[in-house]
């Protein structure tokens, strides 16, 4: 049987902590995909705050529901985006029930969640037996 090393909770915990949340996210970001409703945003707008050494952009954009109603958001430019017909229109996912709910289309972000705990647990399980065992001298 194998002998498990405490140092191995570094990578089991996050590991399955990550397994959650790229089960969780991605399929949050799916429901949304298919029972929300597409549209595009317009940017209406780009303002950029000066906080002392920090400087971040925003944007203004505004959207219109299925009603005919218009609704204003505020996004960051850490945020990427799919552009929609020009580069002034973002496509985005809002909700008919509550149209204030909106989400950005961008399922990059989303791909590379599937990733990362996919390695932590492949260094928890895969862990090289000599390199526990043996130092690079051969002793231990």
């Amino acid at each position: 049987m194998r002998r498990f090393y405490s140092y191995q909770l570094w990578f089991l915990i996050p590991g399955i902590a990550l397994v959650v949340a790229g089960v969780f996210i991605p399929l949050n970001y799916l429901h949304k995909q298919l029972f929300w409703t597409e549209t595009e945003a317009l940017i209406t707008e780009e303002v950029l705050r000066y906080d002392g050494a920090e400087t971040e952009l925003f944007y203004h954009m505004a959207y219109t529901d299925e009603e005919g109603l218009s609704h204003h958001i505020q996004v960051s430019d850490e945020n990427t985006f799919v552009e929609g017909k020009d580069s002034m229109h973002v496509c985005i996912y809002y909700d008919q029930s509550n149209p204030t709910n909106y989400e950005l289309v961008n399922p990059g972000r989303y791909m590379l969640i599937l990733f990362i705990p996919l390695g932590l647990l492949a260094c928890y399980f895969g862990w090289p037996e000599r390199a526990v065992t043996k130092g690079p001298t051969g002793n231990i």
